[in-house]
């Protein structure tokens, strides 16, 4: 049973058509985001005018939530609906260190193409269909399927 392979090797049979199911992914995201920034406002009677602070704490749980679900199931929820996860190059699971870095490349992303068109593009046109953020952490985002199967645990009592 196979236990480790470069996820290069596996990935070129995959790399057309990344682009669509990582669009949808963050969308499933987003919208799951914005549905619980929703219901705590309205919990909390929050308002974006409070200050810093409430709203330095809010970019804190957006970026949470991309880095605890990808280096804890190499997944957020919208990558799960598409039946895509991030891993590194041998194929395992990532470090949080590679998803934290990732992740905060992201706003750059956004801000340097006003509407993640940096990302677009590098997702197209990289060898590995990788944004920025995967270029700098090490990390590939492929179809779930072709994750690595484990090979049973050796129990010997």
């Amino acid at each position: 049973m196979e236990t480790q392979i470069d996820v290069r090797q596996r990935f070129r049979s995959a790399k057309p058509g990344m682009l669509l199911p990582r669009a949808l992914a963050q969308f499933i995201d987003v919208a799951i985001l914005i549905g619980a920034f929703a219901l705590l406002q309205r919990l909390t009677d929050y308002r974006y005018e409070d200050g810093v602070a409430i709203n330095f704490l809010a970019a804190l749980a957006l970026l949470s939530y991309f880095v605890i679900c990808e280096w804890r199931w190499r997944k957020t929820v919208g990558k799960s609906v598409l039946g895509i996860s991030v891993v590194d190059a041998n194929g395992e699971s990532i470090s949080f260190a590679q998803s934290l870095g990732r992740n905060l490349i992201r706003p750059f992303e956004a801000i340097v193409g006003s509407t993640c068109i940096v990302g677009a593009v590098l997702i197209l046109f990289t060898k590995y269909s990788q944004r920025l953020g995967d270029l700098a952490a090490g990390t590939y985002v492929i179809p779930s399927h072709l994750l690595l199967k484990r090979a049973p645990a050796n129990k010997n009592i």
